[in-house]
């Protein structure tokens, strides 16, 4: 069966299947690789936006905490070299 000579492609125009479905899986990846990168990118937002919104690494409580151990530190080496 042959084409007309309207819909004929010229030679450099005309690609094999496999040529074609090379180009094609080529492209989907392309497509997919960036939507990954989308993917990571939002989720890197939503994970620093979260870190933002997180407790301060170092809490009110356990700031006291060590300043009431050092106090007491302080004291005990001030009983001890002056014998009371």
């Amino acid at each position: 069966m042959e084409r007309s000579s309207m819909t004929r492609l010229s030679p450099d125009q005309e690609h094999s299947t496999g040529e074609l479905v090379k180009m094609m899986s080529e492209q989907v990846s392309t497509i997919v690789g960036a939507a990954l990168l989308a993917a990571a990118g939002g989720a890197a937002l939503v994970g620093k936006q979260r870190l933002q919104r997180a407790t301060p690494p170092v809490p009110a409580e356990a700031v006291a905490s060590v300043k009431a151990d050092v106090e007491e530190i302080k004291e005990r080496t001030h009983h001890e070299r002056t014998g009371i």
